[in-house]
């Protein structure tokens, strides 16, 4: 996911602040810092997320997709920096259309919330769904939650809820394993096994759409390239996906 970063730029509450703070800093007693006066921690930690953000947004504007989505969401989230929507759509457009799935999500996010854009929940579920066709963990969460409370002309789902959560938690959400378990409760018997089915399904129809995307690909690159500039390109170009390249082209604004 680019060039790693010393540590998230968005962290949740000031308690999550003083855990990366404690991991970077010599000699940090995190007893010390409990015992220390609220005030003189929370500047500790306003200060160390604003030197995080210049740091990301130095990377950003060299280019560093990660960094990219991480400044569009910290403005996006008042995170280390005043609470920009303006700025915060800006970079995360940039990131999602160098393929940022996790950019993708957090557009989808803002759709969703309405944050400086009108709210739109089929907007954002289209932000989820393709987020999640490219194996995001944010993407499968996201739509389990999208499906869980409903929003707009999408109706409360509590199977296709659990749907999104299995995958999500199958591919290593943090938390969808818990939202899994208390979507579960709301489900009979025959619905849960309907929505376990579900789940099995979209992902063997996902790995066999891969699988038929992959072998278009091959046959394009054969039938295109003779055999020495095709090691060439293979070896050099390796990263390189002609599918995603032009889905990213089609994204530009």
């Amino acid at each position: 996911m680019g060039i790693a970063m010393t540590a998230p730029i968005f962290i949740r509450n000031w308690a999550s602040a003083w855990l990366v703070f404690g991991a970077f800093v010599p000699n940090f007693s995190m007893g010390v810092a409990l015992a220390a006066p609220q005030e003189q921690g929370t500047a500790y930690a306003r200060d160390y997320l604003q030197r995080e953000f210049k740091q990301a947004l130095k990377q950003a504007q060299s280019g560093v997709v990660e960094a990219q989505f991480q400044v569009g969401r910290s403005y996006q989230m008042g995170v280390g920096v005043d609470q920009d929507f303006k700025r915060s759509q800006r970079w995360l457009r940039r990131a999602a259309i160098a393929g940022s799935m996790d950019a993708v999500v957090a557009e989808g996010q803002s759709h969703e919330f309405g944050w400086g854009v009108p709210q739109d929940f089929n907007r954002a579920r289209e932000h989820y769904n393709r987020a999640a066709e490219q194996r995001s963990v944010r993407g499968f969460d996201a739509l389990g939650h999208l499906y869980l409370k409903g929003g707009g002309a999408i109706k409360p789902d509590a199977r296709e809820a659990f749907k999104w959560f299995s995958l999500a938690a199958t591919h290593g959400h943090y938390r969808s394993g818990d939202d899994k378990q208390n979507v579960s409760q709301q489900l009979t018997p025959v619905a849960l096994e309907y929505a376990g089915y579900r789940a099995n399904r979209w992902e063997r129809h996902q790995q066999g759409r891969e699988a038929s995307v992959g072998a278009k690909r091959e046959d394009i690159i054969h039938s295109s390239y003779s055999a020495p500039y095709l090691y060439k390109l293979v070896d050099v170009y390796k990263l390189v996906d002609v599918y995603q390249l032009a889905a990213r082209v089609r994204q530009k604004p």
